[in-house]
């Protein structure tokens, strides 16, 4: 997945971007280091210019192999953003421990899962998606 970022994104867009490339994962952006030790997510509203440390646009490559501390680095150093990953476990969305990779988690939705907007691939190799924001 490649998601193109700039300061006029809301929070919701990228988390909804993230949810339908891995449907049992969500994402969640931190204002500070004290937000993010206190697990008080940013609101969905905000942009990614009233949280970020660096204001410039780009893209981020997310991979199903990646680890969560892989993704949690990038989206820090290129766009100085604080974010946490979660894994839907049980019904519940629990923190990902960091040497976790996406994929480790995927498992095909049953057609009662699946929404007829939210068709998901499942990445078995470097395939990427392409998702403009």
């Amino acid at each position: 997945m490649i998601l193109i970022m700039n300061d006029c994104i809301t929070i919701a867009d990228l988390q909804d971007k993230f949810h339908n490339c891995f449907p049992l994962f969500k994402i969640e952006f931190f204002k500070g280091q004290h937000a993010l030790k206190a697990n008080k997510p940013a609101t969905g509203n905000l942009t990614i210019g009233d949280i970020s440390k660096k204001h410039h646009s780009g893209a981020i490559v997310i991979k199903s192999k990646d680890t969560a501390e892989k993704v949690v680095h990038e989206f820090k150093m290129q766009f100085g953003l604080l974010v946490q990953l979660y894994q839907l476990h049980n019904g519940q969305y629990t923190p990902m421990q960091e040497h976790q990779q996406l994929c480790e988690e995927m498992i095909p939705l049953t057609n009662s899962q699946a929404t007829t907007n939210e068709k998901t691939q499942y990445d078995e190799g470097e395939e990427e998606v392409i998702l403009s924001v």
